[in-house]
């Protein structure tokens, strides 16, 4: 009897202990100022990375305008390349502060502003 009483205790410890929070909820403060993307601009943040790191050193050079960002970002590349498998740019990745802002703007819908 006294086995079965630990064993319902052990599981109601384990089914307990499982469960998953969202950031936004617990620190609502912290995530929302983290994650403002009103601070993200093309114009202010966006071009002058990309044109930086892609279209400077001649690579490519159609990035530099939004219209030709804007076609890796729809299909996908941009992301795939720069943030998940951080083989862009060539030279060296991104740091974590400008992959953040790029995918803030990406997450934002990588507006022309």
């Amino acid at each position: 009897m006294i086995k079965r009483i630990l064993f319902g205790l052990l599981v109601l410890g384990s089914i307990q202990s499982c469960y998953y929070d969202k950031e936004e909820e617990l620190y609502p403060n912290d995530y929302y100022s983290t994650n403002d993307t009103t601070s993200v601009t093309y114009a202010a943040t966006i071009a002058p990375l990309i044109s930086t790191n892609c279209g400077s050193s001649g690579c490519h050079p159609a990035y530099t305008t939004y219209t030709g960002l804007k076609v890796i970002v729809d299909n996908g590349q941009l992301k795939n390349r720069v943030i998940t498998q951080k083989t862009m740019p060539a030279a060296a990745p991104l740091s974590s502060t400008q992959i953040s802002k790029l995918q803030r703007w990406l997450d934002a819908g990588a507006l022309n502003n």
